[in-house]
């Protein structure tokens, strides 16, 4: 599914994912997995809680969004973060934040 973004931004590197607990707002969000693999969505009070569950997992495809669709985050098995809607603005600021 990542593949089809087109407006996007990316982070990469093994441990991209837990830059979530930092960019995801402090609402429910929705995790849900590669459709093949499992067509089931999980929903989480917050982005924290949903990194406890992610940080366990090993070489997954990951997708994040919000009740309303209005952003989507992926983190795949090339462990590259990708953020489109409005999770590429909050990527885009976390790169900056790092190159100061």
């Amino acid at each position: 599914m990542w593949e089809q973004f087109v407006d996007y931004s990316n982070i990469c590197g093994e441990s991209a994912w837990k830059y979530l607990s930092e960019i995801l707002p402090k609402e429910k969000c929705c995790l849900f997995f590669n459709q093949i693999e499992c067509r089931k969505a999980y929903l989480f009070k917050n982005g924290r809680d949903l990194c406890d569950v992610i940080g366990e997992t090993y070489n997954c495809e990951v997708y994040v969004t919000d009740c309303q669709g209005t952003y989507i985050i992926c983190f795949n098995h090339e462990m590259i973060l990708t953020g489109c809607g409005r999770a590429k603005k909050w990527i885009d600021e976390k790169i900056n934040e790092n190159l100061c």
